[in-house]
């Protein structure tokens, strides 16, 4: 219930904030989820994982230009955010960055635009290092969990038989209107 809470408070300090920094509306939403993601090759499982999250998204409208931002901020865990452009949203209102990146860091969260990670290593300890280059330097930020998100792309190595193809692009099955494969 605690954790709900907070979520709620994060909820409602997200809209105040982004309203505070100029924006002419604000919403946002809160999520707390269990996954279970499974690895397969050849039918056969290679690697089960298993995550929980909580996460609060905002979406802040200056005119009619959203923004959206997904993070895991005020819960009650420290969040260090590695981006390799030179600033978190690049390809928004420079403006509405500069504000996020002031509210985040408030917030306690440390940002590292221009980062390059190098490696992510798994400690004696169980806690994980993440190794990264900012303005030439070699650090390394320290944590219980890695969020990767740099987006996603299909694994469907080896997921055929012998003999069997779809048409793909870059390793993604392509459908057609209907959502139906080359093979019917």
């Amino acid at each position: 219930m605690t954790e709900i809470l907070n979520l709620c408070d994060a909820v409602d300090f997200l809209i105040r904030e982004a309203k505070k920094s100029g924006a002419d509306a604000a919403e946002s939403f809160a999520v707390h989820s269990v996954t279970q993601s499974a690895e397969c090759r050849m039918q056969k499982i290679e690697n089960i994982e298993y995550a929980e999250t909580a996460g609060v998204d905002l979406r802040v409208f200056c005119g009619k230009r959203p923004a959206v931002v997904s993070s895991s901020i005020l819960l009650g865990c420290h969040v260090t955010i590695l981006e390799a452009m030179d600033r978190i949203l690049p390809n928004m209102d420079r403006e509405i960055c500069q504000n996020l990146t002031m509210i985040l860091k408030k917030r306690g969260v440390e940002i590292y635009p221009s980062s390059m990670v190098s490696a992510v290593e798994k400690m004696e300890d169980g806690t994980l290092s993440v190794r990264y280059t900012n303005k030439g330097a070699e650090n390394a930020a320290q944590g219980e969990a890695v969020l990767c998100a740099i987006g996603r792309r299909a694994n469907t190595a080896g997921l055929f038989g012998e003999g069997f193809s779809l048409d793909m692009e870059r390793g993604r099955i392509l459908t057609d209107e209907n959502f139906q494969t080359s093979v019917p």
